[in-house]
């Protein structure tokens, strides 16, 4: 992903009048942030920021415990 599919992809978001999401950027398990950014997506999150499968919605997890939040993803 480059510089203008993130921005494209935040501007879609704004458009939908979600401007106001928290970004998350993905670490490894020690902490530390990558380089690249390789996609940007759109998540429910647990409360610690962890994306939720949907699949696990409404079993593990309930819509209304989630937050919608901007997953960036490097690598």
């Amino acid at each position: 992903m480059n510089v203008l599919d993130l921005k494209n992809f935040l501007d879609e978001l704004i458009k939908e009048g979600k401007g106001n999401l928290e970004i998350v950027l993905a670490q490894d398990a020690e902490g530390n942030a990558f380089n690249r950014i390789d996609t940007a997506q759109l998540d429910l999150c647990d409360d610690e920021n962890n994306p939720v499968n949907e699949d696990d919605i409404g079993e593990e997890y309930n819509i209304e415990d989630l937050t919608e939040k901007v997953t960036i993803w490097c690598c």
